[in-house]
């Protein structure tokens, strides 16, 4: 338990002092916002952020689909209780 103590207190000192570094004035601007223009102007950056907006659009059209399809096929169920997910052979 002490030191799962010591490592929180560790990592809080750690922390601020990584601010204070960050707020550092080079050519009258501070490394942070040089760090922050670094990671998110670079190339990976822009591909992967392409790619999660397409993911995210692939699955918003998957999910319209297949709920269009569930709201088509249970449209017609009977009152009896069963229904017609899966439809019957002809």
């Amino acid at each position: 338990m002490i030191s799962e103590f010591m490592y929180v207190i560790k990592m809080g000192i750690f922390t601020v002092i990584m601010v204070f570094l960050m707020q550092i004035q080079v050519n009258s601007k501070s490394i942070e916002s040089y760090t922050y223009t670094f990671i998110t102007d670079t190339t990976n950056t822009l591909k992967l952020n392409q790619v999660a907006r397409g993911i995210i659009h692939a699955t918003n059209e998957g999910y319209k689909m297949i709920t269009q399809k569930v709201k088509e096929l249970t449209n017609g169920s009977s009152t009896s209780g069963s229904s017609n997910i899966v439809p019957a052979s002809k």
